[in-house]
């Protein structure tokens, strides 16, 4: 049960990270707000959080393969 609480939760943070990755882009692609960042000389730098992300599974992986070749149980 605990486990599908988890994946539950899992699932209900990516849905409202996508909602959010959608309303900023159609916040980015509005003339209006090009024009107002314009106007105010906004910088509009992004960041993709998806090499972190990548990153972070990578370290993953290799610290369970790095674990799993110890033995605990001699």
């Amino acid at each position: 049960m605990q486990n599908n609480l988890k994946t539950s939760n899992m699932i209900q943070d990516i849905e409202k990270e996508m909602l959010l990755i959608k309303l900023r882009e159609a916040t980015m692609a509005n003339p209006k707000f090009q024009a107002w960042m314009k106007k105010m000389n906004v910088s509009c730098s992004y960041e993709s959080r998806e090499s972190k992300i990548n990153a972070y599974d990578l370290q993953r992986q290799y610290e369970v393969i790095l674990y799993s070749k110890l033995n605990f149980n001699k």
